[in-house]
């Protein structure tokens, strides 16, 4: 299996996991941060690749953002508007193209996830997954410009938890305390 088809089914995993989509939206919505940037962080922590610094967040970062800025944000967008409601469009019909866009805002993140995959990362293997994925944020923090506050450490907690669901809560504690 490809590395991005097996990142993308690591990814889909555990954003099923209880509490993690909302979190990790809730990070979206208040930072402005990339959930498939987190989902790359956590998936090479979580696979022993180790931590991601500044420069290859960046460089992530900077291979998704046309995508981003063109596709997915403009998906989620209309998708958005049409959910709040819009005068005069028929209901039925506007709540069945608000489901054909749920599914082509997933298939651009599933390609969102196969441009991140295909990034060349520089291996820093770490036994600690837990400690890597939290390095791993908090340089994604440093980089997105925001210092993580109570609300956010919560959230990460949580994808954290999703991520790594055999880990001890002294072990989440341990690595929020690196955030």
């Amino acid at each position: 299996m490809s590395d991005d088809a097996v990142f993308w089914d690591h990814s889909l995993a555990i954003y099923r996991r209880p509490g993690f989509s909302q979190a990790a939206i809730a990070l979206q919505d208040r930072r402005g941060v990339d959930v498939n940037i987190l989902l790359l962080a956590l998936w090479r922590a979580a696979t022993g690749a180790g931590a991601l610094g500044e420069a290859t967040l960046a460089k992530a970062d900077a291979t998704v953002l046309p995508w981003r800025g063109q596709v997915t944000e403009r998906l989620r967008a209309a998708r958005n508007a049409i959910k709040a409601g819009i005068a005069g469009a028929p209901p039925d019909q506007a709540e069945a193209l608000r489901k054909d866009i749920v599914g082509g805002e997933i298939e651009a993140e599933r390609i969102a996830h196969a441009m991140l995959a295909a990034v060349p990362f520089a291996p820093a293997p770490s036994a600690d997954g837990i400690g890597a994925a939290a390095r791993s944020f908090a340089a994604y923090a440093r980089f997105v410009g925001f210092a993580p506050g109570s609300a956010d450490q919560a959230d990460f907690r949580t994808l954290l938890a999703a991520c790594f669901p055999d880990a001890k809560s002294s072990d989440l504690d341990r690595a929020l305390a690196q955030v």
